[in-house]
């Protein structure tokens, strides 16, 4: 499996909590949550941030995700 390729200029299009979550970094997500980032993150292709944690497979990220009933599980576009 390849890891992601991410543009260059990935800080300034996708949100960090976004970025974080979508790369498995349970203690990066843990700090965005302390820094109120935001949880219905989406990317240009409105894929939610518990979706795209899901596809990259990271199941204890999406449990810790699950936690909060403030992350939107159903985001439509």
């Amino acid at each position: 499996m390849r890891t992601c390729q991410c543009p260059s200029d990935f800080w300034e299009v996708l949100p960090r909590m976004y970025l974080v979550a979508k790369h498995g970094q349970l203690r990066k997500i843990k700090q965005c949550l302390v820094e109120s980032h935001d949880m219905s993150a989406c990317d240009e292709d409105s894929c939610s941030l518990l979706a795209s944690v899901s596809i990259t497979n990271h199941l204890e990220v999406v449990r810790f995700l699950c936690r909060f009933p403030q992350l939107h599980c159903n985001v439509t576009d």
